[in-house]
């Protein structure tokens, strides 16, 4: 199994946020795989920017974003809003092509002209985003941090 394997064909079906961890739940058949990404993450729509991580800091509305406690205000950010007025009414969308870069970004192209790009933004070290499958993650888990990969239970990709 390797990561392309999973993603082509599956089934983008929601989409969810815990503090700056977003969650992309991937149906495949019975199986659910998560990818977790706490780097950028972008959203388009016919090649459109339509939603990006990095509103999460931002409150969808016209308040004091120095005083506003984003990891608080679950449901409130620019990111949030975004996702479910845009992103969200689009799926569950099939995946047609995932594609990789060699410092481990991922773009994914749905079957309706919505686009996914995880962008890898450190060399730190940290944890950028990881695929599981979804209750069993010690066996089946693709981590990237920075530029190093750890798979357990998967080959190399592509």
């Amino acid at each position: 199994m390797n990561l392309q394997s999973i993603l082509q064909n599956s089934l983008l079906n929601d989409i969810k946020r815990t503090l700056n961890v977003i969650s992309l739940q991937h149906k495949k058949g019975e199986v659910t795989y998560c990818l977790h990404c706490q780097c950028l993450v972008r959203f388009l729509y016919k090649e459109s920017l339509v939603a990006s991580s990095y509103d999460i800091y931002f409150h969808a509305e016209d308040v004091d974003d120095d005083t506003w406690d984003w990891s608080e205000s679950p449901g409130e950010s620019l990111f949030d809003q975004q996702i479910e007025q845009v992103v969200k009414p689009l799926l569950p969308q099939k995946v047609i092509q995932v594609k990789s870069s060699c410092s481990n970004d991922i773009r994914i192209d749905l079957e309706n002209d919505l686009s996914l790009e995880i962008i890898v933004t450190s060399v730190s070290g940290n944890e950028e985003w990881r695929l599981f499958k979804q209750g069993d993650y010690e066996n089946n888990t693709y981590v990237v941090y920075g530029n190093d990969v750890e798979r357990v239970g998967f080959k190399e990709y592509p």
